[in-house]
């Protein structure tokens, strides 16, 4: 009798067990992907909205050896308040310079990316911002990209 009881409890045990370890599973996969979404659901927040600055379309032939792609993007910048208009204004040749610059070293591909889109955006904001006297930039838009091959 006694044997019998033992193997009921060995049985209980490892139910027990297997239901203990199957929960913690489940929950590690809830709290993964609650974190998961917590992180990169608004990855940032938005820039405060001040006046926009509308530049004229670039064409750009996109680097990447012998590709003929090219590029025309327009671009609006959202500026940190109305008086830095005419500092754009003055900078604007400066400005488009290094707009040309910095897309001329991407190739399709890279730009064709969603993921590189953001950082995109960023790098020029980062660019721009730097070789402007004051940070007058809050934020790069795009009002139109197109790649032709």
């Amino acid at each position: 009798m006694s044997n019998g009881v033992r193997n009921t409890g060995g049985k209980w045990q490892r139910l027990l067990m297997i239901t203990l370890l199957a929960l913690c599973l489940v929950l590690g996969g809830v709290y993964g992907t609650i974190r998961y979404m917590a992180l990169h659901a608004n990855p940032a927040d938005p820039p405060p909205l001040g006046p926009m600055y509308d530049l004229e379309p670039f064409y750009v032939n996109l680097g990447g050896g012998q590709s003929r792609n090219t590029l025309k993007i327009v671009l609006a910048l959202n500026l940190t308040r109305s008086k830095v208009e005419k500092e754009i204004e003055k900078h604007e040749p400066i400005i488009r310079d290094e707009i040309i610059s910095v897309l001329r070293g991407k190739n399709a591909s890279e730009l064709q990316e969603q993921c590189n889109y953001q950082e995109l955006k960023t790098e020029l904001k980062n660019r721009l911002n730097r070789i402007l006297p004051d940070e007058y930039i809050n934020a790069v838009y795009f009002t139109e990209f197109l790649i032709s091959h």
